[in-house]
């Protein structure tokens, strides 16, 4: 039973590794839920969280996150968070990737430009010859942060590659956006 809950929790963690949105209050209590199903003889469990700046200045702030937990499976599992804020009228204001990608041609070339790169990364799932998967889904490049010289996708467990080759990111130039996207660029600029 209590393996079998283990085995429902992290697949719970992968489906959700694919959102970028994760409540880390819900999660945290989803865990706690799960010691109170498991043996002692089990563990040992953990779960960390880690918070780091990006960048940061007086316009833009740029957050990355981790969450790791381990539940005595094979291996562990996790997310990453970015979370990326802009200062308009005096408050700070969380930019989604739709803020910078706002149409469906632009989002299109944001996946194709990502598709490309991580062709390049070995571990990917996209390396060739005989890639595992070929195209990126929208819902898929959520997860970004912005620093001083790049746009940075980063790709949740399992979305480029495996948990354990990650974290996968596409790192876009400023220069590159400036002269592609325009939505972006209003953004990027403030850099």
């Amino acid at each position: 039973m209590v393996k079998n809950l283990f085995l429902l929790f992290n697949i719970c963690c992968a489906i959700s590794c694919q959102k970028s949105n994760f409540n880390l209050e819900h999660r945290k209590s989803l865990f706690l839920n799960l010691l109170e199903e498991a043996q002692p003889d089990e563990g040992p469990f953990k779960f960390s969280y880690g918070l780091e700046t990006i960048y940061f200045s007086e316009k833009i702030i740029s957050l990355y996150g981790e969450l790791h937990q381990y539940t005595n499976l094979p291996h562990g599992c996790g997310n990453y968070e970015g979370k990326t804020y802009v200062k308009q009228n005096g408050k700070y204001k969380e930019l989604m990737i739709n803020d910078l990608f706002p149409n469906y041609n632009e989002i299109e070339q944001l996946c194709t430009y990502c598709e490309s790169d991580l062709k390049t990364q070995k571990t990917s799932y996209f390396f060739p010859p005989d890639p595992l998967k070929t195209h990126l889904k929208h819902d898929e490049l959520n997860t970004f942060v912005i620093d001083e010289n790049f746009l940075i996708i980063i790709f949740q467990p399992y979305v480029a590659g495996s948990y354990a080759d990650g974290p996968f990111t596409v790192k876009i130039p400023h220069v590159y956006i400036h002269k592609h996207w325009k939505t972006a660029s209003n953004y990027t600029s403030n850099i």
